[in-house]
């Protein structure tokens, strides 16, 4: 059975090279992700359940196939004078500061350096009371971003401004390894990507598929360091568990994880009703404000079905069918999630379609930025809480990238451009 799923991935994939050249179109992404959390699937005994499952998210490719075959993006530059670079450059470093001296601020209220390092495990206890200061470290995120496609997009571009983003992106680097996040950033040098073979030259799959190989490695290398639990001492890095450990690829099961326990249960006792969803608008409220505020798809799943296993040092993600499972029960909780994981992709296909079909002389900087956002952002809901997803896409990247875009560039969204 897994053998014959495996074949139906196949074939549906080269489908999707039928449909479309561009190796970063909405189906291929979507199916990428699929394979990269639930791949597992396809060499490992599975529950019949959720290799049906596993069947049916994959057929969903099919809804997006006619829609971004009629998907058209121009790679070109925009002309713009050196000074009006430079009048940029200043303002990202201007801005830079902040995630900077917000960095130096968390590592300062643990203590020291040596204490931070030993805190980045317990990091969901241990910094709660820092979310502030978090949110202002992520900004170099969007910032380095938002550096990349200005050296990339505008022209003329000299060394020293190529120089200067190098100088940003090793901070930009420091700062994330600093997070103990790995999709900090791993996801942004995606991003980058993205927008580099929307906008300025397509991307061969050989060279898509050795940065996807790199990206997998690091972060397994990233997971491999963070669970093996580092420290530093006498200006030295070292692992705090003396044991033979191998590199983490337990992505590959994330989104079969949870899947695996709800069937194990087999029985939703106590349904959510749609409350883990409200819970992207609730938690943006601090909990000293409101410290019994309701708990996500993560924090219930992880609390009433794997027994609070981690005992509120971290949490198991859901993802759409899962999440939805827990909410309205297996019956009507599949129909929803396979529902609104369709919807979702139809939705983000008919924005490109519509808003990124770029004419010669009508290119939207904004729009053209933030759509590896929505490309990413939409495809996770495959894997990740609704909560974290939701807040993540639509919070520190859309809303944050369009205050800071303000900012660098300003309120001008239409540039003419030079097709290359």
């Amino acid at each position: 059975m897994k053998f014959l799923l495996l074949i139906y991935f196949i074939f549906v994939f080269g489908i999707s090279f039928s449909k479309s050249r561009n190796i970063f179109s909405i189906s291929k992404v979507y199916l990428v992700i699929l394979f990269t959390f639930f791949g597992e699937v396809f060499w490992e005994n599975q529950n019949p359940y959720i290799l049906f499952l596993v069947f049916f998210l994959i057929s969903i490719s099919f809804l997006i196939f006619i829609i971004e075959s009629n998907i058209t993006f121009i790679q070109s530059s925009i002309v713009i004078s050196p000074i009006a670079v430079r009048k940029m450059e200043r303002r990202i470093w201007v801005l830079s500061l902040i995630p900077i001296l917000a960095q130096f601020y968390l590592i300062n209220s643990i203590g020291d350096f040596s204490s931070f390092i030993s805190s980045i495990n317990s990091r969901v206890v241990s910094w709660q009371s820092f979310g502030v200061a978090i949110l202002l470290i992520k900004v170099i995120n969007v910032l380095n971003y938002l550096y990349f496609i200005i050296i990339i997009k505008f022209h003329p571009i000299n060394k020293r401004n190529i120089y200067l983003y190098l100088v940003h992106l090793i901070i930009f680097i420091g700062i994330s390894l600093l997070s103990g996040s790995r999709s900090t950033l791993l996801w942004n040098f995606v991003f980058m990507l993205m927008f580099y073979n929307f906008s300025i030259k397509k991307v061969s799959l050989r060279w898509a598929t050795i940065g996807s190989i790199c990206i997998l490695i690091t972060a397994s290398f990233i997971g491999f360091i963070r669970s093996s639990g580092i420290k530093y001492e006498n200006n030295t890095f070292s692992i705090q568990k003396n044991v033979d450990q191998k590199l983490e690829f337990s992505n590959f099961s994330y989104g079969i994880v949870p899947l695996e326990k709800l069937f194990e249960k087999n029985v939703i006792s106590d349904p959510e009703y749609g409350w883990t969803y409200i819970t992207a608008i609730t938690n943006l409220v601090p909990r000293s404000i409101w410290p019994d505020k309701p708990p996500s798809g993560g924090v219930i799943i992880t609390e009433k079905y794997f027994d609070n296993r981690y005992d509120g040092y971290s949490y198991f993600t859901t993802g759409v069918i899962s999440e939805a499972i827990i909410n309205f029960g297996f019956l009507f909780g599949i129909v929803f999630g396979l529902f609104q994981m369709s919807v979702l992709l139809i939705l983000l296909a008919q924005f490109a379609k519509k808003r990124l079909f770029f004419q010669r002389k009508n290119y939207n900087m904004f729009e053209a930025s933030i759509y590896p956002f929505l490309l990413v952002g939409v495809c996770s809901y495959l894997y990740t809480e609704f909560t974290t997803n939701t807040i993540s896409l639509f919070v520190y990247k859309i809303f944050e990238f369009y205050i800071i875009y303000l900012f660098v560039v300003g309120p001008r969204n239409n540039y003419f451009i030079v097709q290359k």
